[in-house]
């Protein structure tokens, strides 16, 4: 199903809240969503960066870190991945933050050992 409505452009500017509602027969509770102005911004690829750190000197183990910074996206959902010799792997995934143009960024972070690091040729 799909639903469209069209706003006045004065309101729109002004910042209005529209909502959607939909109720779905014996299911509970209604599913509401909210978007004004503010939460509104065009669709953007992200920008992505790779940044490794060895390991420092009080770190019982030495693991080397590598964060993925993606940055500068819309909408917010996204799923980021990596790729160890062929094998996917999923890092720790950190909070999606939302900067003042209504495009998100993350930082994912993968812990690879100094051995499996000293043994790839590629990450």
């Amino acid at each position: 199903i799909y639903s469209r409505v069209s706003v006045r452009r004065e309101e729109w500017e002004q910042g209005k809240s529209y909502s959607c509602e939909v109720t779905q027969a014996g299911s509970e509770p209604k599913v509401t969503n909210a978007m004004s102005k503010s939460d509104w911004a065009l669709p953007s690829a992200p920008l992505v960066t790779i940044q490794g750190y060895p390991p420092c000197r009080h770190q019982e183990k030495g693991d080397i870190r590598l964060q993925c910074l993606v940055t500068r996206f819309y909408p917010q959902e996204i799923e980021v991945t990596w790729l160890v010799k062929n094998e996917v792997r999923k890092g720790r995934q950190n909070a999606r933050i939302k900067d003042s143009n209504n495009r998100y960024s993350t930082v994912n972070e993968l812990v690879v050992s100094s051995e499996e690091w000293t043994r790839s040729e590629e990450h």
